[in-house]
């Protein structure tokens, strides 16, 4: 992969003509809110409007190597082909790591695609080894008709590694571009 964060100049704005200006302005506006909840309410001016650029295109390189982790991985890029798919192993997921039970039906409520549907992609999970049967080990499993669902241990694996790798990209935008408080504690506080 082949994207790199362009440094922007400063003084960026004063070579803005009065449209880029007006834009600027209305973006710098609505964005102080947004960056007031991640310290960055810093840069929301129009001085640093190079530093609001960058943050914008950190953001989407973050987002852009979270897409290649996903599609290079080759458990994941069956996920990541589409939303109901990622939002299944999301629930998935969830429900492995509580020890609740999570079967075909309740998946089908909580996706909200057609049973079906759901049914084809839980099929193919299980198929390509993705998914498997296993009974949770907090709940116990009244009927024996349910098939309790599971992620594997390779796609535990390689979803809480793209995690891990999405987490990495967010610490280097949080030590380049935002004011956080000095202790964890004060990070904590302000969070709550």
């Amino acid at each position: 992969m082949n994207i790199k964060l362009e440094k922007i100049k400063e003084n960026l704005s004063e070579k803005f003509d009065k449209k880029q200006h007006q834009r600027a302005s209305e973006i710098i506006k609505r964005l102080k809110p947004l960056y007031r909840k991640i310290f960055a309410e810093h840069h929301c001016n129009l001085n640093s409007v190079n530093r609001i650029l960058e943050m914008s295109q950190a953001l989407s390189i973050a987002n852009i190597k979270k897409d290649h982790n996903a599609n290079s991985d080759p458990i994941l890029k069956y996920f990541w082909s589409n939303a109901d798919k990622w939002n299944l192993l999301n629930y998935v997921n969830y429900y492995c790591a509580a020890g609740k039970i999570i079967y075909k039906e309740a998946l089908s409520k909580h996706i909200g695609v057609s049973p079906k549907t759901l049914n084809k992609y839980i099929n193919e999970a299980l198929d390509g080894d993705y998914f498997i049967i296993m009974a949770p080990f907090l709940e116990n499993l009244k009927d024996n008709r349910i098939l309790n669902i599971r992620p594997s241990i390779d796609t535990t694996v390689a979803y809480i590694d793209w995690h891990v790798k999405n987490m990495e990209e967010n610490f280097k935008f949080a030590t380049n571009y935002l004011d956080l408080p000095e202790t964890f504690e004060e990070l904590k506080s302000k969070l709550n």
